[in-house]
């Protein structure tokens, strides 16, 4: 089983079109499987949004506090 598969992509990587391939399909097998795969109900993508929403609330609190700091000095913070 192992030999047929090492013959096929040792042929397809000698080109590079079917290097192109091997690669096009190695990444899009593991994007399906970042999608499709989860343990304990838990995937990447829901992951990837908490810790995207996370940092989204961090900069609005940063963003607010920077204005109260303006509104309070009545002068703006410059870097």
């Amino acid at each position: 089983m192992i030999r047929p598969f090492s013959r096929a992509l040792t042929s397809l990587s000698s080109k590079w079109e079917g290097l192109f391939f091997v690669g096009f399909t190695a990444g899009a097998g593991f994007e399906l499987f970042k999608i499709y795969f989860s343990f304990n109900g838990v995937n990447y993508y829901s992951v990837l949004k908490k810790r995207q929403l996370q940092k989204e609330l961090d900069a609005f609190e940063r963003q607010l506090k920077d204005l109260d700091t303006i509104i309070a000095t009545g002068q703006p913070q410059t870097f």
